[in-house]
Order: C-alpha cells, then structure tokens, then sequence
C-alpha cells in the first residue's frame, strides 16, 4: 500500500511515505531475519536521507539498518552469502558508525548551546 502511494505521490519522492517504508521493510527484516528485507529497507533510508540530507530521524535509521544488516549478514552461514555482500556490509558498518558519531556531535553541539 505505501509502495502504491508512493507512485501518486510526488514522482516518488515524499520523505514520510519512504520513511514508512523504510521502517515496514526493517520491520520485516527482524521479524524474518531476512537480509534481504534489510537491503530493501536501506535503499528506501538512502531515497529518504537523498531528499533530506539533514533530517536527523532519516540519519538514525539509516545507521540503525546499516547496522543491523551487517549483524544480519554475520549469522548467515558462509556458504549462503557472497564476499560483495559482506564488503557491502562492512562497508555500511563503519559509515553506520560514522552517522552515529555525527548525530551525537550533533546533539551535543545543540544541548550545549541551551
């Protein structure tokens, strides 16, 4: 449903529809321990963050499921994932972490000027 609304919706490009579906796809993600899922739920957080670069809430969930797809990618067995994949992964790991440094500088910064 938010996939058919997306294509009424502004070419594609409203932020709290993709937010949406970013968090469905997470959520199935976990509730199947589907890396695949997890994949699905990263590109719709990349569309997010490409249309609001500075929305704090897209920046936390992007880092959350980059982070949980390394994990995700981790527990399957060797033979049933690929080295890109896992490159990916790790690659997204270490940005997961970046963002993650990001937002606390970021939260810092704005409780120490209160």
């Amino acid at each position: 449903q938010y996939e058919t609304a997306m294509k009424r919706s502004q070419d594609g490009y409203d932020l709290i529809i993709l937010q949406n579906l970013c968090r469905a796809w997470y959520a199935k993600a976990n509730k199947d321990q589907s890396y695949l899922a997890i994949k699905n739920a990263l590109e719709y957080a990349q569309k997010a963050l490409h249309i609001a670069p500075n929305e704090k809430v897209t920046l936390y969930n992007l880092a959350m499921i980059e982070q949980k797809g390394l994990e995700m990618l981790l527990t399957i067995k060797p033979a049933k994932r690929t080295l890109i994949d896992l490159q990916r992964a790790v690659e997204q790991g270490v940005q997961a972490q970046k963002c993650v440094a990001h937002l606390h500088e970021l939260f810092f910064s704005y409780t120490n000027r209160l």
